[in-house]
């Protein structure tokens, strides 16, 4: 509770909006620029469940824009390295990771079937359009 006293007292928000906020789910697809700073403002925000889809690794080229990465990540899956990152930031989320490219509709529906939102933070147009 005290650590979202801030997001209480705003009126749009609340008690009853930060409840929403930790029972709701989010599918970011693509943890690249986009997708990572989106999944570390979810992450401080306190959203209960994030479902983080990339097939990359991270890449030091990354490093200057993909806030979620270090150093310690070249060459890792984005997918680890953002889940390892996220329960830095905040311990209760629960983290699901699919380290796949999104080729297919039958894959994207699998993949968003139990979320709430999409976040779309992809950097191809194929997949987007799936």
């Amino acid at each position: 509770m005290e650590r979202y006293v801030r997001h209480y007292i705003i009126p749009e928000v609340g008690t009853k909006g930060q409840e929403k906020l930790y029972n709701s789910s989010v599918a970011i697809i693509g943890v690249g620029g986009l997708g990572s700073a989106a999944t570390m403002v979810l992450a401080y925000t306190g959203i209960g469940r994030l479902k983080l889809v990339d097939c990359e690794k991270v890449e030091i080229s990354n490093l200057n824009r993909q806030v979620l990465y270090g150093e310690e990540d070249i060459n890792v899956a984005k997918v680890e390295a953002a889940s390892k990152r996220i329960k830095k930031i905040n311990s209760h989320i629960k983290v699901e990771k699919i380290n796949a490219k999104l080729e297919d509709v039958e894959t994207a529906r699998n993949i968003i079937r139990d979320v709430d939102v999409v976040i779309d933070g992809l950097d191809n147009f194929k997949s987007r359009y799936v």
